[in-house]
């Protein structure tokens, strides 16, 4: 079966702008546009920094997220692919995705984003209900929604991902159904959907705490969780991870999937992460001291560790269960020089069991009922 899974190391560009914050969001962002050009500068001289240690390597994705990267302007953009294809060895047939909002991009922009090479789009839909777009706090509307999807098949898209947000606190499953039936409508190569978390510090998590709104309970999400599950897969899509749908294995995120399958990656910009060589680390989570450090010569990183092989072994069956691949028994046999299925024997007959999982003579995998349960599962392999 061919995919578009590899073991190639891949670079993740953090912008951190947006035109507002959303409700919901944790990840690092702000909101003053002035200092777009010193982060740029910043940023052109971290690539040129962190250069020196991959020199062996090809790298296969550049995945520009945020924050909003559509804010950029494409010269912007352009200057920062031209100088990674300068500092790194990147495939020919590299996967460059970029994170879009509606109501950020028109088809001009979007046919000058082909021109640099961009050939993947992940577009922040969210929801097509107004009044859901409105709670969340997104600066676009469905119909903008819609009209970048059409723009972006305009421009020559052919790969395109659609992003969306279920369990909202007032969201019924017939609102929900109407979303997923129009999202599948448009044949999008790509359809992730993240179930709304209530993360601390957020507005939201203000407004919970304040009793203003009021999160879905556990058995709720799971009715929306299985409606996302039953009416993608009958829409013909392919659920290769927990939140994430292609409508064929071509179409798996190459990038993203590096996150799952231990494959090293590079992450660039404030708060940026980094897998190299056993290594995690990340960077400072402020532009203007991202900017001053990079400036004055000095590291951005703000956290570094060493994985150790217990945690790295909890890390691969942990991220691997969330996929379609499972986990290969022969691969953990070599990588770990232990037997899966005899380290890990009473979990395994315990999850089989009760049907949360399969067991077959070259692989271990959750079942949809184990999917949904998959966040008390996982924490089971623990060391």
């Amino acid at each position: 079966m061919q995919n578009n899974i590899t073991t190639n190391p891949g670079i993740y560009i953090h912008i951190p702008f947006c035109e507002r914050k959303c409700i919901y969001c944790d990840f690092y962002s702000v909101s003053d546009r002035s200092l777009q050009k010193i982060f740029v500068q910043s940023l052109l001289i971290e690539l040129q920094r962190q250069s020196a240690v991959s020199k062996n390597e090809i790298f296969d994705t550049i995945y520009f997220g945020g924050g909003t990267p559509s804010l950029l302007s494409v010269n912007e953009i352009e200057l920062i692919i031209d100088r990674i294809k300068t500092l790194y060895n990147i495939s020919a047939e590299a996967e460059i995705t970029i994170e879009v909002n509606p109501g950020t991009v028109d088809r001009s922009k979007l046919n000058e984003y082909k021109k640099t090479g961009i050939n993947r789009l992940s577009i922040g839909i969210q929801s097509f209900n107004d009044d859901e777009l409105r709670f969340l706090g997104r600066i676009h509307n469905a119909r903008q929604a819609r009209e970048t999807i059409a723009e972006s098949r305009s421009a020559g898209f052919k790969n395109i991902s659609l992003d969306f947000i279920s369990s909202l606190p007032q969201q019924t499953l017939t609102d929900w159904r109407n979303t997923l039936k129009e999202a599948a409508e448009y044949q999008p190569e790509h359809i992730s959907v993240y179930t709304l978390i209530i993360e601390d510090g957020t507005p939201l998590h203000e407004k919970v705490l304040k009793k203003i709104v009021k999160p879905k309970r556990n058995d709720e999400e799971a009715a929306f969780f299985e409606t996302t599950m039953n009416m993608l897969e009958q829409n013909g899509y392919l659920r290769y991870e927990i939140s994430s749908f292609s409508k064929t294995p071509v179409y798996i995120s190459r990038h993203n999937f590096k996150y799952w399958n231990h494959s090293a990656y590079l992450g660039f910009g404030p708060s940026a992460h980094s897998f190299w060589n056993k290594r995690r680390f990340k960077n400072v989570v402020s532009l203007t001291t991202y900017a001053k450090k990079i400036n004055a010569g000095e590291s951005a990183e703000i956290f570094s560790e060493i994985i150790d092989d217990k945690t790295l072994e909890f890390e691969y069956i942990f991220l691997g269960l969330r996929t379609f691949l499972g986990i290969n028994l022969k691969d953990f046999n070599n990588r770990f020089k232990a037997n899966f299925k005899e380290r890990y024997g009473a979990i395994v007959k315990a999850l089989t069991d009760e049907g949360f999982a399969r067991l077959s003579e070259s692989d271990f995998k959750l079942t949809s009922k184990g999917l949904m349960l998959s966040d008390e599962i996982l924490p089971d392999f623990a060391p």
